[in-house]
């Protein structure tokens, strides 16, 4: 049987865990805005360019289905809207609109549609009221609203 430890000897192990879980901590974080947004995109594939980026996976024919009904723009539209959200979600702040990257095979029936999106990180941002959001795209769009747009109305 172990010998019961004294309440300093508890207290040192715990100091110690403390040390430890801080240098994991430290290790983890990033160091420059690049690689903080490449941890914040979880689609990234590791890249560090200040992109954060985004993949939707469909069905293939339902990806035909969208391309021969409007070339698939409804469907983009929906998903560069989604990319900036996610963008602000995690803290980061969009600098241009959300783009369509291409369309891989997935080859199990089903395709991955690529968006990304040049973003700052939102606590370095110092021009955040330029950042680009849902809202001020929705708004730009025929048709599109905003629930602020919508109350105005009334």
């Amino acid at each position: 049987m172990p010998a019961k430890k004294t309440p300093n000897e508890i207290k040192a192990d715990n100091v110690e865990k403390v040390k430890d879980q801080a240098k994991i901590t430290q290790a983890g974080i990033p160091k420059t805005d690049a690689e903080l947004i490449a941890a914040k995109a979880a689609d990234n594939d590791a890249k560090s360019d200040d992109r954060f980026r985004k993949a939707y996976v469909l069905k293939s024919r339902d990806w035909k289905a969208a391309q021969a009904t409007d070339d698939g723009s409804q469907l983009h539209e929906n998903n560069r809207l989604d990319v900036l959200q996610q963008a602000l979600n995690a803290g980061l702040h969009a600098q241009e609109q959300a783009q369509f990257d291409g369309a891989e095979d997935q080859g199990d029936k089903s395709t991955r549609l690529n968006y990304s999106v040049l973003v700052k990180v939102a606590s370095e941002d110092s021009k955040a009221h330029e950042a680009v959001v849902p809202s001020s795209v929705l708004k730009d769009t025929p048709g599109g609203t905003t629930v602020q747009a919508d109350q105005k109305q009334k």
